[in-house]
């Protein structure tokens, strides 16, 4: 079903210009028309969650934003060629002080609005962020990416809703030792994360098809869920098994 769904999402995605839209610029083909834009307001902000599109090729990258209550999380995913452009690896960055006010978008790494973007034939509902991620432009522009699908189905693993919603510590209490250590472990796996070599947690993951171990290191691509939810699962593993 994940699989299917990630089809479904790139047929989207193919039919929706898979383009960089340039805000601000005067001609071509990449750049929006400013008067084909107008602000996207919503009655919870619940309804802005999900992930967004921006550009496409090498200037690819994907905006995920989770809304919690009142609480607001967000994460960069965006990528690279490597290995003289034989392979493309992709990086993660949470972004941090994440806020929504109205149809506006803040955090410490940029800003931005909520908007809907009119193509002639259909309309898109999308972020436009004031700092472009893509390319070393005129400061002056901005870009724009299309909400493209639910954050969801986007995570791997056993235990995907880690990356994406708080645990409760009820439901933490009847796992077993090693399950909380899987779980705790996977949401670093996602990012890449090389664990010891033959150690448990390497050889497990190692075995799971959607594993790529490529970095020492992936602090800052955790965003504050995650983090919280590992400190939660840390907590547990110490209250029920004394590590």
């Amino acid at each position: 079903m994940r699989y299917l769904l990630l089809l479904i999402t790139f047929i989207y995605l193919s039919n929706n210009s898979l383009a960089q839209i340039i805000v601000g610029g005067n001609s071509g083909s990449e750049y929006g028309d400013p008067k084909k834009f107008e602000k996207w307001i919503v009655g919870q902000k619940s309804e802005y969650q999900g992930e967004y599109h921006f550009g496409f090729s090498e200037g690819e990258s994907m905006f995920f934003l989770i809304v919690k209550d009142d609480s607001c999380y967000a994460m960069r995913k965006y990528g690279e060629f490597i290995n003289n452009g034989h392979n493309y690896q992709w990086h993660a960055l949470a972004l941090s002080n994440v806020r929504i006010d109205g149809n506006k978008f803040y955090s410490d790494q940029t800003n931005g609005e909520f908007t809907i973007y009119d193509w002639g034939n259909k309309k898109s509902k999308g972020l436009i962020v004031y700092k472009l991620w893509n390319y070393n432009l005129n400061e002056k522009l901005s870009e724009f990416g299309f909400l493209s699908s639910n954050v969801d189905v986007w995570f791997y693993g056993k235990y995907p809703y880690t990356s994406y919603r708080l645990l409760r510590p009820d439901e933490l209490n009847n796992m077993t030792q090693q399950d909380l250590k899987i779980m705790r472990n996977e949401i670093y796996a996602r990012y890449g994360l090389k664990f010891k070599p033959n150690g448990d947690m390497d050889k497990y993951f190692r075995n799971q098809k959607w594993y790529n171990a490529r970095f020492e290191i992936v602090k800052h691509s955790l965003t504050e869920i995650e983090q919280q939810n590992i400190q939660q699962i840390l907590k547990t593993e110490k209250s029920i098994y004394g590590l």
